[in-house]
């Protein structure tokens, strides 16, 4: 039997000693095959241009021979050069590790002092809580810092302001609240002509500084501070926002860039889907696909009918339109319009008309209003005195003869629809309204005027008194034609026609969207027998003929869980706004203290902001907001 005699051949030749990083050869591997490596093989022993290696005997291992760590000699350029090149690196590897461990030590330091900061904040306005029946009460404390506003001021960083107060939005740079969850209202209150000229701005309005302390003005070259001591007393700075204008130049109105925001990704998507579903359901009436859902004539402010909501329940003397004997395929269209008089109870129905959508008059009544007549608002009705001695058919009459026309047959359109149906004490359920299928060219909530989008789509000149017409102020039936016109064009050219943007939304709709959903309101100061605003999603709005009726009704929505208010209190300075979308961005003010009429207005502005201040509850932020300045000056 062949004894047994192991392999001595070494299996893993070990090239490379990694304890001493000296390289190593065995002298009897010459016909072991040679190791696979990753780079091509370099020769142990230099070749004949290169300086001999020298040999150093290791008395551990017999067999091995290691070459010296001896570099080759470089010639003294070479090393001069090299030398220069290296050290510098070294120096700058050196100096940037010390600066980031200082930037480390000193970015450490920054958070233990901006930790600390915190801390004492947090202890001094614990200390600010109030301690109400022995409970101590957390309330929100405002921060001003003036010192931060680099630039003017935006609109858009008021409206950010507004949404950083009452949902989760991005903190001002020129104030934060502390506890800014316990705000739970907020009222505008704007009026326009309130002017930075008169709380000691120069009157060239040159080099104006972006805030203005009000305790260093002098009462004796400021109308405003010598006439309104309650707002100097509670607001310590002004803020100077810049007004925005279009491509064209044309000054746009404040309010527009503060209502309006863009639309979220979330109600982009949902848009997109309610459209898609309205283009997708070809069986159904084009003219049915622009009429009110329930959702928007509650939204809208409209009367609801308990044919649509049986949980619904009209005020006494209301009617509801009847259903049809005989239903149709293809509803008819109507269009109607009514004039206004003031009487002590507000506006009441004076004329009522109706046509067909062939422009064929239906009905043309004036109507005699049950209680006195106080204003005949001649100028925008139409109506006078000898016209209301003459009229005998009573509001009762008038909805008998508006109901046997107007069934559910019936497509009522109307422009401002809301206040005609309430001026008629009348339900109907299927509406639709051209003052919210076309925008006004300042956005919504802005109401469009009739007679600019009669000019500006049907290219046709409505409601001007001239030696052409028979008579002074609106006509109904010229009116209610325009409306159908306006609608047939709407529903002939798409969803998008007459739109300014797709991707604006009001504030209101923001909060509505909110969690838990917020609530607003419009207040608006006008006697005039126009509307700015509108009611919108979110939103209502009312009018008034007084200052101090609106401040009562906004008191009463603050106690009645309104979250976000907007009050228009009357002009301190009475601009036209149709003439002022045609004026310049830069606006000159006259602002003097030698005006009385002008000191007793801000007098007067001054007691209703009082009186609204002290009766409004706790945890509500109040910002009051001026407009644009004196532009009939400019224009002269």
């Amino acid at each position: 039997m062949v004894k047994f005699q192991p392999n001595t051949d070494h299996k893993n030749v070990k090239l490379y000693d990694t304890t001493q990083k000296k390289h190593i050869t065995f002298e009897d591997q010459d016909n072991a095959s040679p190791k696979k490596r990753s780079q091509p093989d370099q020769p142990l022993i230099s070749s004949s241009n290169k300086r001999s290696k020298s040999i150093i005997d290791l008395p551990s291992t017999k067999g091995i021979t290691t070459p010296s760590r001896t570099k080759p000699k470089k010639s003294s350029k070479t090393r001069a050069y090299l030398d220069q090149v290296n050290r510098p690196m070294k120096q700058k590897v050196a100096k940037t590790e010390q600066d980031r461990q200082a930037q480390l030590q000193a970015r450490g330091l920054a958070k233990r002092d901006a930790k600390r900061q915190k801390m004492k904040e947090r202890r001094r306005t614990k200390k600010l809580a109030k301690v109400i029946d022995g409970v101590q009460v957390q309330v929100p404390v405002f921060h001003f810092t003036p010192d931060k506003i680099r630039h003017p001021l935006k609109v858009v960083d008021l409206r950010n302001f507004i949404l950083y107060c009452l949902t989760t939005g991005p903190v001002p740079k020129f104030a934060h609240i502390t506890r800014s969850s316990c705000v739970q209202r907020m009222v505008v209150i704007h009026s326009m002509g309130l002017d930075i000229t008169s709380f000691g701005a120069p009157l060239s309005r040159v080099n104006v500084p972006h805030t203005i302390p009000l305790a260093s003005v002098d009462p004796k070259t400021a109308i405003g501070k010598a006439n309104m001591p309650f707002l100097v007393s509670h607001m310590s700075h002004m803020l100077v926002y810049k007004l925005s204008s279009s491509f064209s130049g044309v000054v746009l109105n404040p309010l527009s860039e503060l209502l309006q925001c863009p639309v979220s990704w979330s109600q982009r998507e949902k848009n997109y889907a309610e459209m898609k579903e309205k283009l997708e359901q070809s069986d159904v009436d084009r003219n049915e696909l622009h009429m009110l859902s329930l959702k928007e004539l509650q939204d809208g402010g409209y009367p609801i009918p308990p044919f649509l909501d049986p949980t619904s329940t009209l005020p006494d003397g209301w009617k509801e339109t009847k259903p049809a004997i005989q239903p149709i395929e293809k509803k008819r269209l109507i269009a109607v319009d009514c004039e206004m008089v003031l009487t002590a109870s507000g506006s009441s129905l004076a004329r009522v008309s109706l046509l067909d959508e062939n422009g064929q008059v239906l009905l043309d009544e004036y109507v005699l209003p049950d209680e006195p007549i106080l204003d005949y608002l001649t100028e925008f009705s139409g109506i006078t005195k000898k016209i209301m001695d003459e009229t005998t058919c009573s509001l009762r009459r008038a909805q008998k003869h508006f109901r046997k026309l107007v069934d559910h047959n019936v497509i009522l359109i109307g422009h401002s629809l809301d206040s005609d149906l309430k001026a008629l004490q009348v339900a109907h359920p299927y509406c639709a309204d051209t003052a919210l299928l076309y925008d006004s060219k300042r956005g919504p909530p802005f109401r469009p005027a009739l007679r600019s989008l009669a000019k500006h789509y049907l290219k046709r000149n409505i409601q001007e008194n001239d030696l052409n017409r028979t008579g002074l102020g609106h006509n109904s039936a010229e009116d209610a034609r325009a409306t159908m016109d306006l609608f047939k064009l709407k529903v002939q050219r798409g969803f998008s026609f007459g739109r300014i943007s797709k991707n604006i939304e009001l504030v209101f709709n923001r909060l509505a969207q909110s969690t838990p959903p917020m609530q607003g309101m419009i207040l608006e100061t006008n006697n005039t027998g126009t509307q700015t605003f509108q009611s919108s999603l979110g939103s209502k709005y009312k009018k008034f003929a007084s200052d101090e009726t609106l401040v009562d009704s906004l008191v009463e929505g603050m106690n009645n869980d309104q979250n976000f208010i907007l009050a228009q209190f009357e002009p301190i300075k009475h601009l036209d706004e149709d003439e002022l979308e045609d004026q310049p961005p830069t606006v000159i003010s006259n602002t003097s203290t030698n005006d009385p009429i002008l000191a007793r207005k801000l007098a007067k502005f001054d007691d209703n902001l009082k009186k609204c201040y002290e009766a409004i509850p706790e945890n509500t932020v109040v910002v009051v907001m001026g407009g644009i300045g004196d532009v009939p000056t400019y224009r002269r």
